[in-house]
């Protein structure tokens, strides 16, 4: 659906980054990928298209408009994300800053997407409790994390272990919350 939608090539693995991007870890990370990520991406010969989701672009960046040609595709804020997350080979998140979990991490890996996260962008999510699904590259590291992006589209398609949703699945951090709260943890 998503190579229909946004005419991208049978071929092409599709990357997928989200966010709200008036909030600037996230406008930071697309400016990393259009400039350090995307250029070193350019380089090797696997055909690819990132796609980038999410309001709040500035008006000054024209709605990447300028990146048309170099295989990024500015989806604006779009109605249904699970479809891009289901539609993408691979989740990609090189934010650096900002405090917490990434919500947008769980989401990808909830939906069973492969991923690759920069350290801090993966905090408060251990790989080894997604299996094969997660790789984390160290902050700043632009080569690995592009080198990574394209070997996590080759992984198998295993699913996500069970694991990872006995810690975030809303269903059980409720039923946890519910055993703390009435002393029966």
């Amino acid at each position: 659906m998503l190579q229909a939608t946004h005419a991208i090539a049978p071929d092409h693995t599709i990357f997928l980054f989200n966010g709200s991007l008036d909030y600037q870890p996230n406008y930071d990370a697309v400016s990393t990928i259009l400039e350090k990520i995307n250029p070193l991406l350019l380089q090797m010969s696997s055909p690819y298209t990132i796609i980038i989701c999410g309001k709040g672009l500035p008006p000054s960046m024209n709605n990447l408009e300028a990146y048309a040609d170099k295989n990024i595709v500015y989806a604006g804020f779009v109605d249904d994300i699970t479809v891009y997350f289901k539609g993408a080979d691979v989740f990609i998140n090189p934010v650096i800053d900002g405090g917490g979990i990434k919500t947008k991490l769980v989401e990808a890996l909830g939906f069973n997407a492969r991923a690759v996260s920069t350290f801090n962008g993966s905090i408060g999510v251990a790989a080894a409790d997604t299996g094969n699904k997660l790789t984390i590259v160290a902050n700043d590291d632009w080569p690995l994390f592009a080198q990574e992006m394209t070997t996590a589209a080759r992984q198998p398609d295993m699913m996500i272990p069970a694991k990872f949703f006995e810690k975030f699945y809303w269903g059980n951090i409720a039923k946890k919350a519910a055993a703390f709260i009435s002393g029966h943890e």
